[in-house]
C-alpha cells in the first residue's frame, strides 16, 4: 500500500513538472512571437521624415540647401532641380515677343526641375505636389508672374502614374537685387505641416 501511493505521489508530481514545462514553454513562445512581430512592424514615423532626404543634420536649410541636381523626397514625389536661367528675360522675350515686360527693375528667371511620383493613388497630377518657390536678398517670395518658353513649362496640369516622371521650367519674378542670392525652396502644404520647408540650390 505503501509503495502504491508513493508510486501515485511520484506520478502526480511528474505531471506537475510537464504541465509546468509546458507552461514555461507556451511564455516563451509567446515572448518570441510579440518580438517578431515588434520587429517586423514598420517603422511608420520613418515614413514621415524621409521628406528630408536628408534634411538631416544641415542639410536643406537655406545657408546650406541640396546641392543642385540632387533629389528630394517629399511626400509621394521625388523632386530634382536640374538648372536654371538667370536672368531669362531675354531668352522669354525673344521667344515670346508679345509677353508684357517684367515690372520696372525686376527681371525673370526660369527653374528646370523634373518631378517622379511614387505613390499608389492613380492617376494624379503635380498640381497636389510640392510647391517650389525663390527667395533672394530682399527675403521675399518672387512671384510666379511669367512663363517660360512655349514648349518648356512644367505640365504639372498632365495625368502621371507611379513611376511616371514629368520634367520642365517654372518661371518667376523678382527684383534685381535678389539674383545673386537666389535660392529655392520646397514644400507641400498637402502631405506636410509648415515646417517641412526644404532648400535648394537651383545653380
Amino acid at each position: 500500500m505503501t509503495r502504491l501511493l508513493t508510486s501515485l505521489t511520484l506520478i502526480a508530481l511528474l505531471a506537475v513538472g510537464c504541465n509546468s514545462s509546458d507552461a514555461e514553454k507556451a511564455t516563451d513562445l509567446t515572448a518570441n512571437n510579440a518580438q517578431t512581430a515588434a520587429a517586423n512592424t514598420p517603422d511608420k514615423s520613418t515614413e514621415t521624415t524621409k521628406a528630408v532626404k536628408d534634411a538631416s543634420g544641415d542639410a536643406g536649410t537655406r545657408d546650406n540647401p541640396i546641392p543642385l541636381g540632387e533629389t528630394v523626397t517629399m511626400g509621394e514625389w521625388e523632386v530634382t532641380i536640374v538648372g536654371s536661367e538667370i536672368p531669362a528675360t531675354e531668352t522669354i522675350r525673344g521667344d515670346n515677343p508679345y509677353m508684357p515686360e517684367p515690372t520696372e527693375g525686376a527681371e525673370w528667371v526660369t527653374v528646370e526641375l523634373t518631378a517622379t511620383y511614387t505613390g499608389d493613388e492613380e492617376p494624379t497630377s503635380f498640381v497636389t505636389g510640392p510647391l517650389l518657390h525663390l527667395v533672394g536678398a530682399t527675403n521675399k517670395e518672387l512671384q510666379t508672374l511669367c512663363v517660360p518658353p512655349v514648349g518648356t513649362e512644367l505640365p504639372i496640369a498632365d495625368d502621371v502614374f507611379k513611376g511616371g516622371t514629368i520634367t520642365g521650367n517654372q518661371c518667376f519674378e523678382g527684383a534685381a537685387a535678389d539674383l545673386e542670392g537666389l535660392v529655392g525652396y520646397l514644400d507641400n502644404p498637402f502631405e506636410f505641416p509648415d515646417d517641412s520647408t526644404i532648400f535648394v540650390a537651383i545653380r
